[in-house]
């Protein structure tokens, strides 16, 4: 084809367009953004794990520079058996026991944020709790606000599915943020803050080996997905945090336990018994021997 007339069919062409497509610029409907920019295909999430008393204040630090509790121990002495009509003690170990601790409960903070990538749908959160300490409640907030008292608490049982085992393991699922009190997907930036509430279990129980310090750990797993009902892109991440609560001992019998003189206390009375049992045996055979020569009898036989 001459080159004449290739470049006239190149000017038919682009004014027959020109007719078609609107001037300006284009406005794409939904569907065809969709279709033209497809979602990004990967998330990422972080999560954050600290401790504070119920008031949200931070635990105070030890010289280490870790967050501690402390507990108040009052050393006793339990009698561990009696002995005679008078039921006298005949022996005693040393227990403590814990009073009550400094601050008396704790919230285990848990801060979930989805840091980049498609909005997140489905949320699940493993949390290996303190060993020791019992949960009173959960609460999970919107951190949408600079301060936890004005977060909103989305808390509910419909959309929010808890599961709490032991060991000290709490399991919490989102299958649809779209349900909960947020009513859209977790979106770049936005967080969730899980509180948990701890007791201490071993307040007012007598322990034969307790002793402190004792650092205690909190261990949380989450996994976050793009799509509802745990399906899409997955992310994971993982974080723990410990504090160490430290005893005060308290009471005139707080002094280290003697573990030597324990024992030989403790066996005393078997050795007085054992002693009884002898002095009884020669006692009978010093009897015998004196009835056998009252009555004649030789004492031990004669040699031929």
């Amino acid at each position: 084809m001459p080159v004449t007339a290739r470049i006239s069919t190149i000017i038919t062409t682009a004014l027959a367009l020109s007719l078609i497509l609107p001037a300006g610029p284009i406005t794409l409907t939904p569907t065809f953004a969709l279709a033209a920019s497809s979602p990004p295909t990967s998330t990422s999430i972080s999560t954050g794990v600290y401790f504070t008393d119920p008031n949200i204040n931070g635990l105070p630090l030890d010289r280490l520079g870790n967050p501690k509790v402390d507990a108040a121990v009052v050393i006793s002495q339990v009698c561990t058996g009696y002995s005679g009509k008078h039921h006298t003690c005949d022996g005693t170990r040393d227990y403590a026991t814990v009073e009550n601790t400094t601050p008396g409960q704790l919230l285990a903070w848990i801060n979930i944020t989805r840091t980049s990538g498609a909005p997140l749908q489905s949320l699940r959160v493993n949390e290996t709790l303190p060993a020791d300490w019992a949960v009173t409640a959960i609460h999970v907030y919107y951190a949408n606000t600079t301060r936890i008292s004005t977060d909103p608490d989305i808390t509910q049982p419909s959309t929010i599915n808890f599961l709490t085992r032991t060991p000290s393991v709490l399991r919490m699922a989102i299958p649809n943020f779209n349900t909960t009190a947020i009513g859209h997907p977790l979106l770049t930036g936005q967080s969730i803050l899980v509180s948990v509430k701890l007791n201490y279990g071993l307040v007012g129980k007598a322990e034969r080996y307790l002793s402190y310090p004792k650092n205690y750990t909190d261990v949380v797993t989450a996994a976050a997905w793009t799509q509802k009902s745990f399906v899409g892109t997955e992310s994971t991440t993982s974080m723990s945090a410990f504090f160490t609560i430290y005893g005060t001992y308290t009471g005139p019998e707080s002094a280290p336990p003697r573990p030597l003189l324990d024992t030989v206390l403790s066996v005393l009375p078997l050795v007085g018994f054992i002693a009884l049992v002898i002095a009884i045996g020669f006692g009978m055979v010093a009897l015998a021997t004196r009835r056998r020569r009252s009555r004649g009898y030789p004492t031990s036989t004669p040699q031929q």
